[in-house]
Formats: structure tokens, C-alpha cells, sequence
């Protein structure tokens, strides 16, 4: 009965020495398919025989290995350049021929050619008086390569082409059954990562739904304190409305109030009200309510309109005598005022007066349309027109032209001297362009609309 499946025969170099090693782990380590293991008994190959391992500390080294020789099924020679020059490699290649099939030896060739690396014993056959009675090729996998770490990893590519001749079938049945079992095992190793992944992201979302309920309740809880801040605030602002400190009450208020779209404190009522009442905004004492003025500016004559410039530092009002007055809508302070025509008139409901451009305050009146300067009254320009009675000025959107709309009386005659048949009609007369002063005028229309 053989004790090994394979004795392992290599030279003390290092190449042959990883190749063993490697060769010996693999032998031993690997599994035979289920279909081939039932036919064999067993699912392992068996033991390796290697020298280096096995040999006990004794002076009759060659009679251990003969041992060795006589209980093994394979020789599995490791070839290299140097293997023919060592006599122990040939020793055990002869002795292994004497007493088994010359099919049962392997080879391996980690470096170099065939013709340089394979032992004589292995490629010509002697009758017993040492005659030549011909030649054979072994069966071998080849694994040459250019480093030690490639020439492995070509072992573990080739490996199964011995370890078919040591089971005993033919290399593409091996192939094919070893395939299907790698299969197998991808499948059953991502089944077993699927469920690992299922699991982990089963564990995610619930951990996630556990932190989106506890930033859910941070922030409820978060709203709740700044609502208890609030009421106290709210009632600070209270108490000092009422000991006559209306800014402390406004201070209080304020804080009570959010401070931006930001900002994430809730709207409470009631510090807006205390705030209201604190600047005296509304008068809730009287009925109907009424604004509580905080600046009063007046003019020595009628008002006809007004209107405060986009930076909220103006305020621009024009009389029915033709005057415009500029003041600081803050402080009342009256900063320049502009004497125009004699005769202007007042703004109705359906009329504008005064007109802003980015710089300037337009003023129509009954006989001309002034443009003054914001910031010192000065005129900028100034456009003569015939306006019989009083009609709206429109700017267009980019304040760029200014256009008057006409009523005209029944029986009035345009300059053709065509009567107007209908009293009441509109035309939509363009008299100049803001940014040139290039004066325009456009044929009249009676009736219909134009748009700037």
C-alpha cells in the first residue's frame, strides 16, 4: 500500500525550493470533486514526500528516501538548468523507474528548456545493461516565467493538469467539474454577500429612520424652548411698556421675533403686537384704527403728488402751482426746492405727477415736462408740450422713454385739420428718449393701445 501519493524530487536551490513548497501545499490542500472523490474513496489527493521535510536526522539519508521511493504512487520532478547536475535527482529518478511505470513520473519545469532542464532518465530509455533503446516524453507543466512570484502563480494555473494524472482522469474533465464547483462557490459567497448586504442596508434604514425621528424631535423640542423663550420675552416687552421704557419693550419684542427667512425660531404673535403697540404704529384706541404719524413734512400749498425714490432717502412732492420739493422722509428736513410754470395742474385719480428715473424726478405740468436732478433739483432737461387738460404720464419699463396720454375733447381737430369724431378718445404721443434727450414723435391714434 503506498504511504505517499506524490514524492517530490528537486535540487536545494531557490526556485526549486519554492516550487516544492508550493507544489507540496497544493497537493495536499486541494479537494477532489464530489463525482471523482465517490470513484477514489476519499476527497483528498493523500501525502507528499518532500526531503526536506521528511528525512529524520540520520547518517543513512539514502535509505530513508529509498523508503519514501517504495511508498509512493508519483514522482513529481522539479526541472530546472541545474537539475541534471545533481546526482541525488538522478538517483531517485532511476531508483523510482526500477520499481514503477515511467507514467507515473511528473515533471515540472520552472526555468529554462526542456532540453537543458530535463534530467537524461526522463527523456531516454535503458534496457538493463545500460543499453540506449530509445527515447519518451514526459508529462509536464510548464511554468517559466521571469521572477520567482510569476513562476508561482503559473503553478497555480497549471496545478490541475497534475493533479489529474494524480486522481486519474483526463485534464478537461477536472477542468470542466473544477469550473462548475468555482461557480458554485461564486454563487454561494454572493448569496452569503447579498444577504450581508441586505441585512447591512435593512440596518441602515432603520438606523436612519431612528436619527430622522430623534432630528425630528431635536427639532420640535428645539421650537419649544425657543416658543418659551419667546413668551418670556414677550412678556418682558410688556412690563417695560408698561414702567414707560418703550425701547427696552422694543428690544424684547424684537428678540422675541424671528430675524431673518434663516432663521429658525416660530412666529409668535403676540411680540408682534407688544412690538406694534411699543412703536405706536396703530392707535387701537380709536375706532377706525389710524396711523400714528412719526415725521410730518408740509408744503406751502396743495398737494398734488408725491412719491420717494428706490434707495428710501428721497421723497419728491409736487404742488398745483408747479413746484417740486425734496426732502429726507426720516428726519423732515426740506433739501432743495424747484419753482416751475405758473400755471400746472392737479394730479386726478386717473393722472401721475411726478414720474423717478434712476437719477431724476420727472414733473409734467399743464405746458412742459421737467426732469430735475435727485440730488440738487437741478434741471436736467426740459420738453415744452400742449396739454389742454389733465392726462397721465407713463415711463416705460426700463425707464428709458417717457410718454403722455392725451384726452381729447369732442370736436377737436388734429393738425391736419380732421375733426375728431368721438369725445373722450386717447392718443399715446412719445415725447422724448431719457438717455439721448432724442425728442420722437410717433403718428397719433385715436382709440386702441400702445405699449413702450
Amino acid at each position: 500500500m503506498n504511504e505517499y501519493i506524490a514524492f517530490i524530487s528537486y535540487r536545494h536551490m531557490p526556485l526549486d525550493i519554492a516550487v516544492a513548497k508550493r507544489l507540496h501545499q497544493l497537493i495536499e490542500r486541494y479537494h477532489i470533486p464530489a463525482r471523482l472523490a465517490a470513484e477514489r474513496g476519499s476527497r483528498r489527493l493523500g501525502r507528499v514526500f518532500r526531503d526536506q521535510d521528511e528525512l529524520p536526522l540520520s547518517s543513512d539519508l539514502s535509505a530513508s528516501i529509498y523508503e519514501a521511493l517504495d511508498h509512493t504512487q508519483f514522482l513529481i520532478v522539479v526541472c530546472t538548468p541545474e537539475t541534471p547536475k545533481s546526482i541525488w535527482v538522478q538517483r531517485e529518478i532511476s531508483y523510482f523507474l526500477e520499481h514503477h511505470d515511467r507514467d507515473n513520473v511528473l515533471v515540472v519545469l520552472a526555468d529554462g528548456r526542456p532540453e537543458e532542464s530535463f534530467p537524461d532518465q526522463l527523456v531516454h530509455i535503458y534496457d538493463a545493461d545500460g543499453n540506449l533503446v530509445g527515447s519518451t516524453e514526459p508529462l509536464a507543466a510548464n511554468i517559466v516565467a521571469g521572477s520567482t512570484r510569476e513562476v508561482l502563480r503559473k503553478l497555480d494555473d497549471e496545478k490541475l493538469r497534475l493533479f489529474a494524472a494524480l486522481i486519474g482522469c483526463s485534464y478537461d474533465a477536472l477542468f470542466q467539474r473544477e469550473r462548475r464547483y468555482r461557480a458554485r462557490r461564486l454563487a454561494a459567497a454572493l448569496s452569503v454577500v447579498a444577504v450581508a448586504a441586505s441585512a447591512f442596508i435593512g440596518m441602515l434604514l432603520v438606523k436612519n429612520g431612528q436619527i430622522t425621528a430623534q432630528n425630528q424631535a431635536l427639532v420640535e423640542q428645539k421650537e419649544r424652548i425657543q416658543l418659551s423663550e419667546s413668551t418670556l420675552l414677550t412678556q418682558n416687552a410688556q412690563a417695560s411698556l408698561a414702567s414707560d421704557d418703550p425701547a427696552g419693550a422694543v428690544r424684547s419684542a424684537v428678540a422675541a421675533l424671528p430675524q431673518d427667512a434663516g432663521d429658525s425660531r416660530p412666529y409668535y404673535a403676540p411680540a408682534e403686537r407688544v412690538l406694534l403697540d411699543a412703536l405706536h404704529v396703530y392707535d387701537l384706541n380709536t375706532t377706525p384704527v389710524t396711523f400714528i404719524a412719526e415725521t410730518e413734512i408740509s408744503i406751502p400749498s396743495p398737494v398734488a403728488d408725491c412719491a420717494v425714490n428706490q434707495a428710501g432717502d428721497r421723497l419728491f412732492a409736487a404742488d398745483d402751482y408747479g413746484d417740486v420739493f425734496a426732502f429726507d422722509p426720516v428726519t423732515g428736513e426740506a433739501l432743495w426746492r424747484s419753482t416751475g410754470d405758473s400755471i400746472a395742474y392737479s394730479a386726478s385719480d386717473s393722472s401721475t405727477r411726478l414720474l423717478l428715473t434712476e437719477d431724476g424726478v420727472i414733473d409734467a405740468c399743464r405746458t412742459s415736462i421737467t426732469c430735475l436732478k435727485q440730488d440738487t433739483g437741478e434741471v436736467m432737461w426740459r420738453y415744452a408740450i400742449d396739454i389742454l387738460f389733465p392726462a397721465p404720464i407713463v415711463l416705460s419699463k426700463d425707464k428709458s422713454r417717457l410718454a403722455v396720454v392725451k384726452d381729447r375733447p369732442a370736436g377737436y381737430q388734429d393738425r391736419q385739420g380732421r375733426p375728431n369724431r368721438a369725445a373722450g378718445q386717447r392718443e399715446l404721443r412719445p415725447v422724448a428718449h431719457l438717455r439721448s434727450a432724442y425728442l420722437h414723435q410717433s403718428p397719433r391714434r385715436a382709440g386702441g393701445r400702445a405699449v413702450l
